[in-house]
């Protein structure tokens, strides 16, 4: 690839001629050591005049070929500088570091998700503050000039997290930029837009955002077939056979958000940033007409089943994020944050049989707050060795109320403190060693229920670095506990064939989790790159939620199910076939054990993917993704588990100054039904979901914006061209 070489050639250029005004200089001098005379002897001037004239005062350094790395190792990571012409072509981040490729990082074009190649999330940076995930989106990819991943960074402004994407873009001495999307999904009938703003005023930035989504989708069928191994209150067996199909015949549902953020940046030693925002869903119309016919003892009973069911949700979220370096060695942090939801249900059920008729009706009002909230303090000691404390405090509070349950109000509380101390030292100028150890104690009340206080650990290391420029590596371990979800408390019901419900409140314990992680990356060349990334994890006395069959009854409870234990691996091959196409070899593995419980199993999952990056210009980028099935898992009770999901997407974009348009294609799912079969020791389930557009969908997506203002750009970073290489002559 080029590098822009018009300074090199300054330089040479001013290096050749003073060498040559010395070289001249030089041999005046000499001539008049010489001949002790520089002005009455006319011959010698001559002489001297004549040998200058006669000397070729150039330079053969032939052809060097100079290749600008698109990769270099920094303290803690990698950065990695994007082509130009990938920068022009892309109309948001996402779309740049997908076809970026960067080893370690894994992008979801289709989903707008982000993550490390074993599906961690990743903390964002722009320019070393923490920003969020719409800020980093919502960057002109033609102002980034290069993006650091960094894994367990020393530095105290990344507050300990461990794994960070950081971008180095342009900022704006004031001014900044309006950007407006709009998106509508063909066949399935779905749309959205929002506006994003961002402004630059002194030593403020403010953000705005806003926008709306509709959706207006019919005809999803589903189709199950259950086959129960069951026995009475005596003990004794019996089969229970279920079949059932449904398909919504309405859905009709919005969604709408709205944001601001503020940040203060006074001077080097501080800044805060808070953000406010309020997200809102609301369904007011879904139904869905089906039929159950269960098999016992050879009777057959066939009913029709109607759902009529509309919801709403409103999440408010405040958070706030403060850090001051008191000194050159101290570094303090506060991050807050509380989100809240007010959730209202109405889910009407009926039920018709040739005996008989009946309706269920279940009204829900649900209100909760999670607030939370962490003070750290980072003190820098010698050798680049830092140590860091937090204190956090998190509570969870859900108040909910129910009609037509036995139980009308369901109040739930959980509260939970906990101490951390880090510590990352530098092993060496290219590893470096991290120790995070806590102590936490929760308090859990229900209603109707004791209260539970449980005092739990948390212990993980982290060692990464690199060999050479190329290679880097990182491997951590970790053991810490994790609750239960909420739901497993608030939502355990009893449900029969008549759907009377009751809700129950589950002694349930926090679970032990433990992991292994090891990963690996080779930028071989700017043409090729591989990675890997491995883990091994746990859960000791694991609970979940799923139906117990007991006495013609399905309970729906958590429990707990022996242990379990996964294997992971990702190996992911990159290449650049030419300086416009790339492509990337991806499988992931995976093996499921579990054991005890009616959940045991031993599966293993295989899917393979391939990817096309296409940028023929400074303007068109096409993109193509192929996934395989998931593939076939074994029980080791008896039974498998066979699923295929099949996945084509194509996209195509034109990107100019000022708009993006592009098109989004999923044209392949009408022979790619999703269906699934499993087979244990106590039922023999299938199940398959389709549509009446069988997955197809055609997108199509506009984006417009528009800049104002005054950008600062005090990078020296080297702005990478097209090509592989420059010459120099």
């Amino acid at each position: 690839m080029k590098i822009q070489v018009r300074r090199i050639s300054t330089y040479l250029l001013t290096t050749v001629l003073v060498w040559m005004t010395t070289g001249i200089m030089s041999a005046q001098s000499k001539s008049t050591t010489d001949n002790g005379n520089t002005s009455s002897d006319k011959k010698s001037e001559e002489k001297v005049e004549a040998d200058t004239d006669s000397i070729e005062y150039s330079i053969d350094l032939k052809e060097i070929a100079v290749e600008a790395q698109m990769s270099m190792a920094i303290e803690d990571g990698q950065a990695y500088i994007p082509k130009k012409r990938l920068k022009d072509a892309s109309f948001n981040t996402f779309q740049l570091l997908s076809a970026m490729h960067l080893p370690l990082v894994r992008v979801d074009l289709v989903n707008g998700k982000i993550s490390t190649n074993t599906d961690q999330a990743f903390t964002f940076y722009l320019n070393g503050l923490e920003a969020s995930q719409v800020e980093i989106v919502n960057l002109r990819p033609k102002d980034i000039l290069r993006v650091e991943v960094l894994k367990n960074p020393v530095n105290p402004q990344f507050h300990g997290d461990e794994n960070v994407i950081n971008i180095i873009a342009k900022e704006y001495q004031y001014g900044g930029f309006t950007t407006i999307n709009l998106n509508e999904k063909f066949i399935i009938n779905e749309g959205n837009g929002d506006v994003y703003s961002k402004l630059v005023k002194g030593k403020s930035t403010w953000q705005f955002t806003g926008g709306g989504g509709y959706a207006n989708t019919n005809g999803t069928v589903y189709e199950n077939g259950y086959v129960y191994n069951m026995r009475d209150e005596a003990g004794n067996p019996w089969t229970l056979e279920r079949a059932s199909r449904s398909e919504i015949t309405r859905r009709r549902s919005g969604t709408y958000n709205a944001g601001v953020q503020w940040r203060l940046v006074p001077d080097s030693r501080f800044n805060v940033l808070i953000n406010a925002g309020v997200f809102g869903s609301r369904m007011p119309d879904y139904k869905r007409d089906g039929s159950v016919t269960d098999i016992i003892a050879g009777d057959a009973t066939v009913k029709n089943t109607t759902v009529d069911f509309s919801s709403s949700r409103v999440i408010p979220s405040l958070s706030v994020n403060m850090n001051y370096a008191a000194s050159d060695k101290l570094y303090l942090s506060f991050r807050g944050k509380a989100v809240g939801s007010i959730t209202n249900a109405n889910d009407c059920r009926t039920e018709q049989s040739i005996m008989q008729s009946v309706q269920f009706i279940n009204m829900t009002n649900e209100k909760g707050i999670s607030p939370e909230g962490t003070l750290s303090a980072y003190y820098l000691l010698p050798n680049n060795t830092q140590l860091g404390l937090h204190l956090t405090d998190r509570a969870t509070i859900f108040n909910t109320a129910y009609t037509g349950n036995t139980i009308a109000h369901h109040r739930f509380t959980t509260n939970t403190t906990s101490a951390r101390l880090t510590y990352a030292m530098k092993l060496s100028k290219s590893w470096n060693l991290s120790l995070d150890a806590s102590y936490f104690h929760s308090l859990t009340t229900q209603s109707n229920s004791d209260n539970m206080n449980e005092d739990m650990w948390n212990g993980k290391f982290t060692l990464s670095g690199r060999a050479g420029q190329k290679h880097s590596f990182t491997f951590s371990g970790e053991y810490k506990p994790t609750p239960p979800s909420p739901y497993m408390y608030t939502s355990v019901f009893t449900q029969n064939t008549s759907y009377t419900g009751t809700i129950g409140n589950a002694d349930l314990k926090w679970q032990k989790y433990y992991s292994f992680m090891f990963n690996y990356s080779w930028f071989i060349s700017n043409k090729a790159r591989v990675a890997l990334s491995t883990q091994y994890s746990g859960t000791a006395d694991a609970i979940v939620n799923s139906y117990v069959p007991y006495n013609n009854i399905m309970y729906t409870v958590p429990v707990t199910s022996g242990n379990n234990d996964e294997f992971y691996a990702f190996l992911m091959g990159e290449y650049d076939l030419t300086s416009s196409l790339s492509l990337d070899l991806a499988v992931t593995a995976r093996r499921f054990h579990q054991t005890g419980g009616i959940f045991g199993l031993n599966k293993w999952i295989c899917m393979p993917s391939i990817n096309l990056t296409y940028t023929p210009n400074n303007h068109f980028m096409v993109h193509a993704s192929f996934t395989g099935p998931d593939g076939r898992a074994s029980f080791y009770q008896g039974g498998y588990e066979d699923r295929k999901d099949w996945n084509l997407w194509l996209r195509g974009s034109y990107t100019d100054k000022s708009f993006n348009i592009s098109l989004d294609i999923l044209p392949l799912n009408k022979y790619f039904t999703t269906a699934t079969h499993m087979a244990t020791s106590v039922a023999d389930v299938h199940s398959k979901v389709m549509d009446r557009a069988y997955g197809r969908s055609v997108s199509l997506s506009f984006s417009y914006n528009f800049e104002y203002g005054k950008k600062i750009d005090h990078s020296k970073s080297i702005e990478i061209s097209n090509s592989a290489s420059s010459t120099v002559r």
